[in-house]
């Protein structure tokens, strides 16, 4: 009993056992003390409920089927985390490579400067196009214009 009670605690850093008596059954409650980071399913107990007979001769069996399945719920834990931890890395280094993108982006398609003719006059003023439509919107330095109407 003490061997697979020692698999149990390789898992967790401590455990209760409590034992009840009501007239000819025993009821068995393996607690494992569940550590800061695990979830709520490793703070589950075990129960068994059974005459003395019946826990001689099945309580090590479900007390180690009940360490395996805990420490599978560990490992996938374990394994879910690292995928997650493994994502996250990978969004941040995409988010990072975006935002990298962007800022050559626009800094090589930004336009230059524009300064003003020998006339002295604006270049920003439009006129009227051949089809009487209204000319598109001239946009300030450093901006892109679309124009809807073309």
């Amino acid at each position: 009993m003490f061997v697979a009670l020692k698999q149990l605690l390789s898992q967790s850093p401590s455990l209760t056992m409590s034992i009840t008596g009501q007239g000819n059954d025993l009821t068995v409650v393996v607690m494992p003390k569940p550590t800061a980071g695990d979830c709520a399913a490793l703070a589950q107990p075990l129960k068994l409920t059974g005459t003395a007979e019946e826990l001689d001769a099945g309580f090590v069996e479900a007390l180690a089927q009940f360490s395996t399945k805990r420490l599978s719920v560990v490992e996938q834990v374990e394994a879910t985390t690292a995928v997650l931890e493994a994502g996250r890395k990978e969004s941040a280094a995409k988010a990072a490579s975006a935002i990298k993108k962007g800022a050559k982006t626009s800094t090589a398609s930004a336009p230059a400067s524009t300064s003003d003719d020998d006339d002295g006059q604006d270049d920003t003023q439009s006129t009227a196009t051949s089809d009487g439509a209204a000319p598109a919107a001239t946009a300030d330095v450093g901006q892109s214009a679309i124009n809807i109407f073309a």
